[in-house]
């Protein structure tokens, strides 16, 4: 069993720089030795610009899965895709503070505000079981991760 878990959607395409990051030992180690405390890591999310049909969107999402940071970025510049919900939830993402996680080479601290809700891999140990009534009811990630806060 992983000592690691990721909060994800079913939706959620992991990038491959991500998955070739943690294939190296030295990185895992670095992510587990992170969330042996009380520290979860965010997984910075974005989704395509309205394109004109779905099979376009998809393909445009499965090309920005396989880029790096740079590449993305690129894509974030010519308005192809942006952070995940800036138009609908906007709170729902902006402690990720998407221009610092460019600019990044290392972790930083983001801080927590109401609503947050990011995409995160967390010691599986520390997860809270997921409360299956929310389910349906909306806010079910919102709620999960005010648990995880206020268990500091």
């Amino acid at each position: 069993r992983t000592p690691l878990v990721a909060m994800v959607d079913v939706d959620l395409i992991v990038s491959n720089a991500l998955l070739q990051w943690l294939l190296d030992k030295k990185n895992y180690d670095q992510l587990r030795e992170m969330t042996r405390g009380k520290t979860v890591v965010v997984l910075p999310a974005f989704e395509t610009a309205p394109q004109k049909n779905m099979t376009l969107a998809h393909d445009l999402a499965d090309t920005a899965a396989m880029m790096n940071k740079e590449q993305l970025g690129r894509l974030v510049q010519k308005r192809l895709i942006y952070q995940f919900a800036l138009y609908l939830f906007r709170q729902g993402h902006n402690c990720t503070d998407y221009p610092k996680w460019f600019k990044a080479d290392q972790p930083y601290d983001v801080e927590y505000h109401d609503g947050y809700e990011p995409w995160f891999i967390i010691d599986r140990f520390r997860n809270p079981w997921y409360d299956v009534s929310f389910r349906g009811y909306g806010w079910n990630k919102v709620s999960h991760v005010i648990n995880i806060y206020y268990q500091k």
